[in-house]
């Protein structure tokens, strides 16, 4: 699974059903919701671990680190918005931070609204009528809605603060991960001396510059392998790297699976 602006860039959704592995972390400008399906994994987000059960909603707002590690086969519907969808509504839930990004299976109004949303969705996703498009327009809204209503009367929610300069870090690596990107660079960017913004950047995100940079690009990686026949020699040069080799060793330090291996078996599953 890959939330980038390769799927999104050019729709102003993304709903479909997919099983879930392993995926180290990563961000995008998009609102994600994830509804499991199907097994249990773990959502990483700010150094926090959230466990996800069979029925469980996590959701996600824009530019928030996160990771999910697979602790059994999982199936999740996921959906993508992004601000080519909500526009001038975006800017409501592009901020929300969660401290509990994951809502629980249970009785309350809200997660009984989030679920007939869902439920919809999946009719929707999976019958695919000449009106189901306009039935998703709908039902995406009304989800964003209920997200907003509750989360505004919920102390569990807190706005982001103080991430302005990391997030200029992000939105650099979003659109010019391909590039050649120092650190230097990117600590002009954000205003920061170099070992200060270094310092900020791994309390932001987790993990250095550098590593993160790969994670990102290795994350593209696998959309492309796993999305497209090009070639190996070509997606090593579309994500940053000089030559196929440094990449598969890159993709393997990371995955643990050769990049042609990775193919393969995603597209075995």
């Amino acid at each position: 699974m890959l939330q980038q602006q390769l799927i999104s860039g050019n729709f102003p959704y993304v709903l479909k059903t997919v099983p879930l592995f392993d995926h180290p972390p990563h961000f995008h400008v998009e609102l994600e919701i994830v509804y499991c399906l199907q097994g249990r994994f773990t959502l990483m987000q700010n150094g926090q671990k959230f466990d996800v059960c069979e029925g469980d909603v996590v959701l996600l707002g824009s530019n928030v680190v996160h990771e999910y590690c697979v602790t059994e086969p999982s199936k999740i519907l996921l959906l993508e918005v992004g601000p080519m969808f909500l526009k001038s509504h975006f800017k409501h839930v592009s901020g929300l931070a969660l401290k509990k990004p994951v809502i629980k299976k249970d009785n309350s109004v809200f997660y009984a609204n989030l679920h007939a949303c869902i439920a919809s969705l999946l009719n929707e996703e999976k019958t695919k009528t000449a009106t189901s498009d306009m039935m998703i327009y709908g039902e995406i809204y009304r989800m964003c809605a209920a997200i907003i209503r509750n989360t505004q009367a919920d102390d569990s929610l807190h706005m982001k603060k103080n991430t302005q300069h990391m997030e200029k870090a992000l939105e650099l690596i979003y659109y010019h991960y391909s590039e050649e990107l120092s650190i230097e660079h990117v600590a002009e960017i954000t205003g920061y001396g170099k070992s200060v913004f270094c310092k900020n950047f791994k309390k932001f995100t987790g993990m250095g510059f550098h590593a993160f940079l790969n994670n990102y690009r290795i994350n593209t990686a696998c959309y492309l392998l796993t999305e497209t026949d090009l070639s190996i020699d070509e997606i090593a040069t579309m994500v940053g790297f000089k030559d196929s080799k440094s990449f598969s060793r890159v993709f393997k330090d990371i995955t643990t699976t050769p990049p042609g291996q990775y193919r393969k078996i995603i597209k075995q599953s």
